[in-house]
Formats: C-alpha cells, structure tokens, sequence
C-alpha cells in the first residue's frame, strides 16, 4: 500500500506475521526478542499538538478578518458601481471589486480550511502519540522480562505459559503500533485533500483531456413510437423554426436544438468566447478558470520553471444567466491549459479555456424560462427520432504579471 505512513504500516504488519509463524510450540525467546526490535525502526511521531492548536487558532482570526473584508467588498458589487458610475472605467472597476472579492474570498476559505484541519491533526496526533506510548510501554515490558526473567531460569524448567504471555503481550504492542500508523495516515490523507489550493488542481504537463460524462436518463431507440409522438413533434418541429425566424438572440440555441433533431449524434461545436461576452455568469467562471491558472503557473514559477505547459482539472459550470446559453450549454464541464514563459521577472501565460457538455434531456428537469417538462424532448430520444450529443467550445486569453504578482 502507498500512504503517509505506508513503510511503517508494511513494517508493523510484517511483524504481525512473523509473530503469527513463531505461535505455540515454535515460539521462543529469541524469535519474539528479534521481532520487538525490529519494531524499533517505527519511530514515536513527532510534533506538539499543543503548538499546532495555536498555528489552528492563529489561522481562524486570519479567515475571520478575510471575510469580515468580503463582505464590505461585495457592498461594492459592480451593480452598484455601475449604477452611479457609468462608462467603460467603472465597468472595468466593478469588475476588479468583484475579481478581488473572489481571490479575498479565496484566502478566507483556504484559512478557515487550514483552521479546521491543523485542529483535526492536533487532536489525531495526540491520540496516536497516546497510542504508541501504550504500544510500546507492551513490547519495552516484554523485551526487559525476556532479556532478565528468562536467562535467570533454566531453558529446560521454562514455564510455556510465560511465552504465551509474552507472545500475547507482543501482538497486543504491535497492534497499537499498527493503530497509531494508521489513525496517522488517514489524518494525514484527509488534511491533504482538504488544505489543497487552487493550484493543486493543476499539473506540469501536456493537456489531458477530462471524461465528459453522458447521463442519459432518456436511452435511445429503447421505444416505439405511435400517433400522439407524431403531432408532438411536428409542434417541436414548428417552434423550433419560428424562434429560428424570429428569436435572432437564440441563435445559438436553436442551432443546437436543430442538431438534435439532425439525429446523428455527431459532435458540435458552439462560440464559447461569444459566450463570454454575452453571458456574465460564464464570463464570471471563465475569469476565475483563468486566475486560479494564473496561481498555479506564478507558484510553479517562482519555484524555478521557466518554459512549461500545466494542465487543470475539470470543474462544473453551473451558473449560466441568458436564456441563450442556458438552452445551448446550461451547467458545463470546464476546465483549461497553457503555455507559460518565464523571461526575467515577466510570466507570459497562453491560457486555453476549454468547455464540455452533453446536449441531451434530462428525465425530471424542466426549461428554466418556460417550466416545460424535458420529458416532451426526452421522449423523441427514447424512441429514436433525435439523439444527445457532444458539445465543446473554447477561447484563449494571453495573460502577463510579475513574478509573485499574478492577476
């Protein structure tokens, strides 16, 4: 197994089994003197907890300080600004309020989560520190009765019922050695998942492409068709050519909508910088794609990289504000990759923004603007007349700061 304490799980377990083969007859003193030794290598797990408390503590006044300066930001949301405001430089300082509400609000998370999980830790070391002293108070015990009782009697007159004891007691130790190992692991394992940064979610490399995956609640061909699918669609079919006609800010949607009735299941590629200008929410988790790529690339930067690709992990999309984007992507995976380099104190990011989504219709769900039930379009999947798609868009953004000084 791989873990924290990976070597010294292996090494009290492989004990264990070496104090299973040595039981009843085969058991001696040498075989459990040898096996409590060889223990010595796992050594008490250092660290104060009460030290870690107060670093826990310290971290709680900065979250509470973050967000204390959140909330007088977000009453200076770009609305407002806007309002009393106008032109293109208060739009471009709402939206600096708004991207420094965002990174502020970032540290606020990162240190309430730092505050929780130093604290976790403190009290998971305490216990498995508590733990190992008992451990291994067992197998010290043992180890001086073996080295002094036992040479004091003769080999032949040996009382078995002092080995068993001993074999027991030494398992018992081993055992609380394993505990403490393991109880160190997990704790360790759930405050690394839980303290990642926005850059953690990046890696050096080549662009991996994430699964998308298709939840259809609709399968296709899976049923027969009759009359009643035959009038229903031809209403579908209407609607889609009057708003094809007379709706020009549903373009896109209509284009995708018409896809589907194109019934190849063939993927489709839609405008996702069109998007970005139309659309303020996905504009918004575009622009916090992008910053949480700019931290990575500056801390990988700063760490000495001068020409390198990072990679992102996927993350889901799920506030879309005009019925446009709503009806063409809706909630979207999104994710993203770039090219950064490095020349002096200057980083030079090519930043691709990538979005992924399944066009389908989903069983229970209803069309946000007007409460039509998917189940009127699911139904033409279920009986072969349309299919779900594929769909994917992107843009690019050439991003430059500072060294330390990301945007």
């Amino acid at each position: 197994m791989t873990g924290w304490y990976s070597d010294e799980i292996n090494l009290v377990q492989e004990l264990l089994d070496q104090l299973d083969q040595i039981s009843g007859d085969h058991c001696s003193e040498d075989a459990l003197q040898s096996v409590i030794q060889l223990s010595y290598s796992f050594e008490r797990p250092k660290g104060n907890p009460a030290d870690i408390r107060e670093r826990s503590e310290n971290h709680r006044i900065i979250s509470e300080r973050a967000r204390d300066a959140v909330s007088l930001l977000r009453k200076m949301t770009s609305p407002e600004l806007t309002s009393i405001w106008r032109g293109s430089a208060a739009k471009r300082a709402g939206l600096a309020v708004d991207t420094l509400s965002t990174q502020v609000s970032t540290v606020e998370s990162v240190f309430q989560k730092s505050h929780l999980e130093l604290a976790a830790w403190a009290n998971t070391l305490q216990s498995a520190q508590k733990n190992y002293d008992s451990g291994r108070e067992q197998l010290d015990g043992i180890l001086s009765n073996l080295k002094r009782t036992f040479h004091e009697e003769d080999m032949s007159t040996k009382s078995p019922v002092d080995l068993a004891l001993a074999w027991q007691t030494t398992r018992f130790g081993l055992k609380r050695l394993r505990d403490t190992a393991l109880h160190l692991d997990f704790g360790l394992k759930s405050a690394a998942e839980a303290l990642k940064t926005p850059y953690d979610s990046y890696t050096v490399g080549e662009p991996v492409v994430p699964t998308l995956v298709h939840d259809d609640t609709f399968i296709y061909g899976t049923k027969a068709g009759n009359p009643q699918d035959v009038r229903t669609m031809m209403n579908w079919r209407a609607k889609l050519r009057g708003a094809q006609l007379s709706r020009p800010d549903l373009k896109d949607a209509t284009a995708m909508y018409q896809h589907y009735w194109d019934n190849d299941g063939e993927e489709k590629q839609f405008d996702y910088d069109k998007a970005y200008r139309e659309d303020e929410g996905i504009r918004r988790s575009v622009d916090a794609e992008i910053a949480r790529a700019c931290l990575s690339a500056d801390v990988l930067a700063r760490s000495g990289n001068r020409n390198f690709k990072i990679s992102g992990e996927p993350n889901t999309v799920s506030s879309v504000w005009t019925e446009n984007w709503q009806k063409t992507i809706g909630g979207h995976q999104q994710w993203s990759h770039a090219n950064i380099h490095v020349e002096g104190k200057k980083v030079t990011m090519d930043v691709t923004v990538e979005a992924q989504d399944y066009y389908d219709f989903d069983r229970g769900k209803n069309d946000i603007v007007t409460g039509v039930s998917d189940s009127e379009n699911g139904r033409f999947t279920e009986i072969g007349w349309a299919k779900p798609f594929e769909t994917r868009g992107r843009l690019t953004r050439t991003i430059t700061w500072d060294i330390g000084q990301p945007p």
